[in-house]
C-alpha cells in the first residue's frame, strides 16, 4: 500500500484545484476535512463525490461531496451498507459512476489482500449502499490484489484493473446482473510497481502504470478485437520519459486524456505535475511536455475527475 511522508498520527487535510481549458489551474483551495488515506473522487448525479478513510481505526469509509452550484463542500459522515454494517477501508480506493450506480472497490484492512465492493444509488428500488462484500470471479473465487485497484466504465461494463503479485490483471463486472467475470492477467506479463490508473478514452481503455524505476508506461485495450496493446513508455513530444515517485491518476477531459502524477521534493511534501494525451487528427498522437500544477504542494494521495466543465484535482496537504 502507498505510504505518506506525514508524521505518524497526524491527519492530512484536503485541498483542491480545478483546471479550465481557457484559464489553466485555479488557486489551491482548502477544505477542513482530515484524511487518513488518499481521496478518491467521481462525478455522480450533479455532485462531485469524495471518499477517504475516516479518523479512527478500524477506518470507516468517510464520504462527502461538492456542489458546484452552491460552491460548497458537504460532509456525509460514514458509509453503511444495506444491512447497516459500517464499511471499513484501508489505503487508497477507487470509485466509478457506472450505469446509474456509484461503485467503490477497495481493501477492507491492511492485512487483507481481498478486494471488496459496494455500490450506491441515490434513487430507485436500490436506494442507498448495497451489501459490502468481497469481489468474486465467475467461479466464486475471491479476487486478491497486492495494491489498490482502478476502475473505469468501457463498453457497457465496469472494468477493474489490479495488481496480482506484481503483474497487472483485469476483471469486468456486469452492473445489471451484479456479477464479476474472469479474473486474468493482462497479456505480456505487464509489471506494476505501484497502483495502476485506468480510463476509457475515445474507443479504447487506457491503463497507465509504473513498472519499477519510476518511468510511467501505458497500454490500451480494444473491446472490439479483445486485444491489449504492447506496453509503451510514456514520452513527451520532446522524447523525454515521464517519471513519478507515486501512483498516477488519469481522466478524460475536453477531448484529451489527462495524467496527473507526483514528484518528490526535499520538503516532505511533493509537487503535482500533469501531461495530456492527444490522439485527434489535428494533434500529434503524443503526450504533451509535462507542466507543474502551480502553487500546489501535496502529499502522495490525490485523484482527478471531470465535473461541470472543469477537471478537478483533490489532494492531501
Amino acid at each position: 500500500m502507498p505510504t505518506s511522508a506525514t508524521p505518524a498520527g497526524r491527519d492530512k487535510t484536503m485541498r483542491w484545484t480545478v483546471h479550465e481549458t481557457e484559464t489553466g489551474w485555479s488557486k489551491d483551495h482548502h477544505y477542513n476535512w482530515g484524511l487518513k488515506s488518499a481521496p478518491a473522487i467521481e462525478a455522480y448525479k450533479g455532485l462531485l463525490h469524495c471518499f477517504a478513510a475516516g479518523a479512527l481505526e478500524p477506518y470507516g469509509l468517510a464520504w462527502g461531496y461538492y456542489n458546484k452550484e452552491t460552491d460548497t463542500w458537504y460532509s456525509k459522515s460514514f458509509v453503511y451498507d444495506v444491512e447497516k454494517n459500517p464499511v471499513y477501508t484501508s489505503g487508497p480506493l477507487s470509485v466509478q459512476h457506472a450505469n446509474d450506480f456509484l461503485y467503490c472497490v477497495h481493501h477492507r484492512a491492511k492485512d487483507d489482500r481481498r478486494l471488496w465492493w459496494t455500490r450506491y444509488n441515490s434513487e430507485g428500488p436500490e436506494t442507498g449502499w448495497s451489501l459490502h462484500q468481497p469481489v468474486k470471479d465467475h467461479r466464486s473465487a475471491e479476487v486478491r490484489s497486492t495494491r489498490p485497484a482502478a476502475l473505469t466504465v468501457y463498453g457497457g461494463l465496469l472494468y477493474c484493473v489490479h495488481d496480482g503479485d506484481g503483474v497487472l490483471r483485469w476483471i469486468t463486472h456486469d452492473t445489471t446482473t451484479k456479477t464479476w467475470g474472469t479474473d486474468r492477467p493482462i497479456p505480456g506479463d505487464i509489471r506494476a510497481a505501484r497502483a495502476p490508473a485506468v480510463e476509457r478514452f475515445k474507443d479504447y481503455l487506457y491503463c497507465v502504470h509504473d513498472r519499477g524505476g519510476d518511468d510511467l508506461y501505458w497500454i490500451t485495450y480494444n473491446s472490439g478485437t479483445q486485444e491489449w496493446s504492447a506496453d509503451r513508455r510514456i514520452e513527451d513530444t520532446e522524447g523525454n520519459p515521464v517519471r513519478t515517485s507515486h501512483a498516477p491518476a488519469i481522466a478524460r477531459h475536453n477531448d484529451y486524456l489527462y495524467c496527473v502524477y507526483y514528484v518528490d521534493t526535499d520538503s516532505g511534501r511533493g509537487e503535482l505535475w500533469w501531461t495530456r494525451y492527444d490522439d485527434s487528427d489535428e494533434g500529434d498522437d503524443s503526450w504533451s511536455v509535462p507542466e507543474r500544477i502551480p502553487d500546489v504542494r501535496s502529499y502522495t494521495g490525490f485523484d482527478i475527475a471531470p465535473y461541470y466543465g472543469g477537471l478537478y484535482c483533490v489532494h492531501e496537504a
